[in-house]
């Protein structure tokens, strides 16, 4: 059992770093294998202690920042990786809900209906915004301005605030029109591969409760389980604790109580967040703490280690 775990987390940190690779390819940027694969890690460990997972991301564009890469191609880099992840954690969630009808009680209401509601203007939401972004990004900011302009009118902003939301709002909407570009204009090999990583990170995210059940429960439905622990994921992407901790052990708890005898929970749950984060994170913190020391001994003594992404980019001209 341990071994069909360790199998599944090795090929999860592959397939990650070969996801995140094919990425930095699409915007330009040619890193060797290894380093994509030390950022996964970075990634893991910055994730697991910032709340919604909000670390990795930032530090990933630290250190890619000393790899002399532009701030605008590892920005593009990690929003296409996101933008990505949310379509297809968005686009996987009805077809789940329309093979497992159980998953219906992960939500806060009972109703089918109205999950199915929801669901169905989020996906509405995520293209309309899409959209936009690509086309008529002037709109949005028309739209931002509108609200934001509003807010000040009414005195629910002062004026510093609303100038620095809607400069913020502006950027982003920006950052977001340029990086769909991006994917748009990506060749289909590219795209396909892009996507086919994604899909293959999130089965195997999910597949080490499945391998830990099924351990307790062998005749228990497989797809079942897989895509109950793949709603649950994608619910717990909203917690705001560190990693989503507390949040994921409950949803767990939750979900798959009824699958096991209740002595066995309390070990499951610790085994799979041990396998299945935890292990990650700590293989991150080492890897975070080398590649750290790496870049203080590289600097030049002179500037104090205030070396600029603008100036880095100059030793490079592109990537």
């Amino acid at each position: 059992l341990i071994g069909k775990i360790q199998t599944r987390r090795f090929l999860f940190f592959l397939v990650d770093a070969l996801r995140f690779h094919h990425i930095l390819k699409t915007v330009g940027v040619s890193l060797p294998f290894f380093d994509s694969l030390k950022l996964h890690f970075i990634n893991l460990f910055a994730s697991a202690i910032t709340p919604f997972t909000t670390g990795g991301g930032f530090a990933q564009l630290y250190f890619l920042s000393k790899r002399n890469v532009r701030l605008a191609d590892s920005t593009a880099a990690i929003t296409i990786r996101t933008i990505v992840s949310i379509f297809m954690f968005i686009s996987l969630v009805p077809v789940a809900l329309l093979i497992n009808h159980d998953l219906f009680r992960l939500f806060p209401t009972g109703s089918n209906v109205f999950v199915s509601v929801f669901i169905g203007l989020v996906i509405l939401a995520f293209l309309t915004m899409a959209y936009f972004l690509l086309h008529h990004p002037k709109q949005l900011k028309r739209i931002a301005f509108w609200i934001l302009f509003n807010l000040k009118k009414k005195r629910v902003l002062r004026h510093e605030q609303y100038r620095h939301f809607l400069k913020l709002a502006f950027w982003n909407i920006d950052r977001f029109s340029q990086n769909l570009s991006i994917v748009r204009r990506a060749s289909f090999k590219r795209l396909l591969s892009i996507f086919i990583y994604t899909f293959l990170y999130i089965v195997l995210l999910c597949s080490f409760s499945v391998i830990l059940i099924k351990g307790v429960r062998p005749n228990l439905n497989l797809i079942k389980l897989l895509t109950l622990q793949f709603v649950a994921t994608f619910i717990t992407y909203f917690a705001p604790t560190p990693g989503a901790t507390g949040a994921a052990e409950g949803i767990f708890f939750f979900a798959f109580s009824e699958f096991t005898p209740s002595g066995y929970m309390a070990t499951i749950v610790l085994i799979w967040r041990f396998f299945s984060i935890y292990i990650g994170s700590i293989l991150g913190l080492f890897v975070t703490g080398i590649e750290y020391w790496k870049v203080r001994r590289q600097t030049p003594p002179y500037n104090n280690g205030n070396t600029t992404i603008a100036e880095s980019s100059t030793h490079e001209n592109g990537n």
